[in-house]
């Protein structure tokens, strides 16, 4: 059942689109987490690794290295891309990858994973785009530009 819950993601999930600026780039791979931690069940996932980790400790690792890190990898495949391409400057891709899939989470997935009866927050799409923002206002080549759109439902 473990290794089905996360096979495919040693196939690429996280991808650039070449043209699209960063933040439409990044929004993309937002939708695509969010979509496998609650529509794929990694939710789930996370829940009972977590429950085992006692008895099963190789299942948990697994479940990282095969999971985790490989969304990780992903993850820094892309900003790699975007640095490569000029929409985000150089910096230290690794860690950035890091901090974005860390804020992500806090908003998130940890409220998600402690909470029996969760489910995702109508503002899910705010949050996830106040994390892009907080990203981009540290790693954009350039100043950007924030969404009309979300500036309004911002209240600014």
């Amino acid at each position: 059942m473990v290794h089905e819950a996360y096979a495919g993601t040693e196939a690429t999930i996280f991808v650039d689109a070449p043209g699209k600026p960063a933040r439409t780039v990044l929004r993309n791979i937002a939708l695509v987490y969010t979509r496998l931690q609650f529509d794929e069940r990694m939710n789930d996932l996370l829940r009972v690794v977590i429950a085992e980790v006692p008895s099963a400790p190789h299942l948990a690792r697994e479940v990282y290295e095969n999971g985790v890190l490989e969304r990780y990898r992903q993850l820094q495949a892309v900003v790699d891309s975007l640095v490569a391409r000029g929409e985000l400057k150089p910096h230290d891709t690794q860690s950035s990858a890091l901090h974005l899939a860390g804020i992500v989470k806090e908003f998130v997935v940890w409220p998600s994973l402690f909470a029996l009866d969760f489910k995702p927050s109508e503002d899910m799409d705010r949050k996830l785009e106040a994390c892009i923002d907080a990203y981009l206002d540290i790693y954009a080549a350039r100043p950007f530009e924030r969404d009309r759109i979300q500036e309004n439902i911002r209240g600014t």
